[in-house]
């Protein structure tokens, strides 16, 4: 098995309008789900060292209302599948 390389993942700021819960809980949540994508499915084949996926800023995304878990893996895997799709 080849062993993946680090990944640094910076979110400057995701806001969520409308959804219920800690802020906190909901980014503590994303960051679980995204690791939880990462090591499952490994990193996408479009990421590149040294790339910077600026053009994702403002990228909008709609959830269904759920629990905090619920939408931080919504939040979680649009992020990931937006980086998957960026070349």
């Amino acid at each position: 098995m080849t062993q993946q390389p680090n990944l640094n993942l910076y979110i400057e700021e995701l806001q969520l309008q409308g959804a219920r819960g800690n802020p906190e809980q909901i980014q503590a949540a994303v960051e679980q789900e995204l690791a939880r994508l990462f090591a499952e499915s490994g990193n996408p084949s479009t990421l590149q060292p040294g790339y910077n996926y600026a053009n994702l800023n403002h990228h909008s995304m709609t959830v269904k209302p759920g629990s905090v878990d619920s939408i931080a893996a919504q939040v979680a895997q649009q992020i990931y599948f937006g980086l998957s799709n960026n070349p």
